[in-house]
């Protein structure tokens, strides 16, 4: 067509079948024009890798080296599961097909996995069991992604050994090592189903609450067969990375003691 980029064309009819779109009609022009006149292109590509968070994996690795274990569970859950975190299944998230009733709720909070997978593996340990894992929650409103904590004592503790002040210090050393500055205060707002009203913090960065620290229920802790004080926290990682972090410079190591 005049005045345009495109070209109409209308193959004859003993190639309608053979012709019926713009590869087949690009190899008809390539073999009349002539294969050997067509020059030799490499394709080219990028191969620059593209910009990567590392926020969250410095975070685990802080929590690692400090003695915690990763957990990867699915976020699949029961509605039983919900119910012993003090949470009402109707108001989860349904899968519309699930292959049981053990996995048919999406996750609403990073809690239960942790506390269940403490109520299997506290007679493995000889102190305390510390655990953490992160990934998306599930509500009728959306999707966040969200970290969570659970430090459980297996014997009595002494007021400096207490799971809530320990589990403070960690989470304020590992922000730390990713750059933040944590401020914990009393807890204002509305708490975790399975929290201690009494003994519960918010976690607040540059300002901003991100998360918050408290102590599990001691109904909570009964029912999940943990014998002592628990402490657990929670932090909202697409609140969390959205607060630049501040830049760590490194010291030389002294020459002499």
């Amino acid at each position: 067509a005049k005045g345009t980029n495109s070209m109409q064309v209308t193959p004859p009819l003993w190639r309608m079948k053979d012709v019926k779109g713009a590869h087949d009609l690009a190899e008809e022009v390539g073999r009349i024009y002539g294969y050997d006149k067509i020059p030799v292109t490499l394709p080219e590509g990028s191969i620059t890798p593209p910009d990567r968070d590392h926020r969250i994996h410095h975070l685990r690795d802080a929590l690692v080296a400090l003695g915690y274990y990763e957990l990867l569970p699915l976020s699949l859950l029961s509605p039983e599961l919900v119910q012993k975190c003090n949470s009402d299944p109707e108001k989860c998230v349904h899968i519309g097909n699930p292959i049981g009733e053990e996995v048919s709720l999406l996750q609403p909070c990073v809690m239960p996995q942790l506390l269940e997978h403490a109520s299997h593996n506290m007679l493995f340990v000889d102190d305390a069991l510390k655990t953490f894992h992160w990934g998306n929650i599930f509500t009728p409103d959306g999707q966040v992604l969200a970290f969570g904590g659970l430090l459980s004592s297996r014997t009595e503790t002494t007021p400096a050994q207490e799971p809530f002040l320990r589990l403070k210090r960690d989470i304020v050393t590992a922000l730390k090592h990713v750059g933040y500055v944590a401020d914990l205060e009393p807890s204002k707002g509305q708490l975790n189903a399975v929290a201690h009203a009494g003994r519960s913090a918010s976690i607040s960065v540059s300002g901003k609450e991100v998360g918050s620290l408290f102590e599990v229920l001691p109904a909570v802790r009964e029912r999940f067969d943990l014998p002592h004080r628990s402490a657990a926290l929670t932090i909202n990682l697409d609140a969390l990375l959205k607060i630049p972090p501040s830049p760590r410079h490194a010291k030389p190591v002294p020459q002499y003691p």
